[in-house]
């Protein structure tokens, strides 16, 4: 009897241990979700709510007393066809998934679902998190629309342009210069600006100012070139370049302006 009696305070000793630590891990997990600036929400294998961090109850529409309903049974705030099947998916097939998708505010989230596994390394359900894409998502926009600007604002401009990159490779021309020289966008685009119209463009001068425009964040107006083009004749032309900043892939490019001032044939 005394043996079993100290077997039995000996397992009792470690049940406390394992209880005390049980509760120190679950006030972690517990003031983890709820100082996470970021909507988590936590489901099993059938899909029902698990647990869920403060910032998703606002965004999925929950409460407190929805832990353990299931999550077809809720309306969330997200604008997309079949979150459950999304869900399940992930659970079968254990591949993450993510989506940008909008709420009822127009609000932009990527809503990311990947597999919960316990200690054992088993599937026991799905974790959604939705991070705050609406900055990014809108500051893209901004941009994507201010490069449809200054394109629209370049093609309807009379005189021919070009836009160089950091190689002199031709990364844009506008109607004009095709109009003027007779050429076509694939005998134009990605081209070296001294390899068109068969190395007329190919002046010393030129092409060391261009160089310079870039590294030195420099520019040039009024030079003057003089060449024979194969298909349009003798030009007299006024070139200008300035350096400008592609915003959407962070690059700086020469924008090349040319006036006609002679031509004959």
């Amino acid at each position: 009897m005394q043996s079993t009696n100290e077997e039995l305070m000996t397992v009792n000793d470690e049940l406390q241990n394992r209880n005390t630590e049980l509760k120190g891990v679950n006030n972690d997990l517990l003031n983890l979700l709820a100082s996470a600036q970021i909507p988590i929400l936590m489901v099993d294998n059938d899909l029902n709510i698990r647990r869920f961090t403060s910032m998703a109850e606002t965004l999925l529409g929950l409460i407190p007393t929805d832990v353990g309903r299931p999550l077809g049974d809720l309306r969330t705030k997200l604008i997309m066809a079949d979150l459950e099947g999304m869900i399940r998916e992930v659970v079968s097939t254990l591949a993450i998934k993510e989506l940008e998708v909008q709420d009822i505010h127009n609000h932009w989230w990527q809503l990311r679902v990947r597999p919960y596994k316990t200690m054992e390394n088993k599937i026991d359900g799905a974790v959604v998190a939705l991070v705050d894409i609406d900055a990014m998502k809108r500051s893209l926009d901004d941009v994507a629309q201010a490069r449809r600007y200054s394109e629209a604002i370049v093609e309807t401009i009379r005189e021919p342009l070009l836009v160089l990159d950091g190689e002199l490779r031709v990364k844009t021309a506008n109607n004009a210069f095709y109009k003027e020289f007779q050429v076509a966008a694939d005998e134009t685009l990605g081209k070296f600006i001294y390899q068109l119209a068969s190395g007329q463009w190919d002046i010393p001068q030129f092409r060391e100012l261009l160089q310079h425009v870039l590294p030195s964040n420099t520019k040039f107006d009024g030079f003057k070139i003089d060449a024979q083009f194969s298909k349009v004749g003798r030009r007299q032309l006024i070139l200008n370049a300035r350096r400008i900043i592609d915003q959407d892939q962070n690059t700086q490019l020469i924008l090349l302006a040319m006036e006609t001032i002679k031509e004959s044939t």
